[in-house]
């Protein structure tokens, strides 16, 4: 169950609970649930939809900062995925001028 403990760790670190992961990875949540408590296996291409969101989330959470990023509402978290994904979301500070 390596994969479940890598996606249970990476939940944890980013702030993401089950039911929110499991709406924006589009993976049923009782098997979401049940995979994370090492009771079921799912299927390899439910693990990469899980790994990819994950990711995404990292990525979102990056482009955020130093704004907190709230995953209640995941419809919205899924509209910024995609946004993200098309090139529309950057970090606006990284082009702030420095200031010395």
């Amino acid at each position: 169950m390596l994969d479940a403990d890598l996606i249970r760790t990476q939940m944890f670190g980013l702030g993401v609970n089950m039911a929110q992961l499991a709406e924006i990875s589009g993976v049923a949540p009782n098997k979401l649930s049940q995979f994370v408590n090492g009771t079921r296996g799912i299927r390899n291409d439910e693990i990469t939809r899980l790994r990819n969101s994950l990711a995404d989330l990292e990525q979102l959470i990056e482009v955020a900062q130093p704004f907190p990023l709230s995953f209640k509402n995941t419809g919205r978290i899924r509209d910024l995925i995609l946004s993200l994904k098309r090139g529309e979301l950057r970090n606006n500070l990284s082009d702030a001028p420095k200031v010395i």
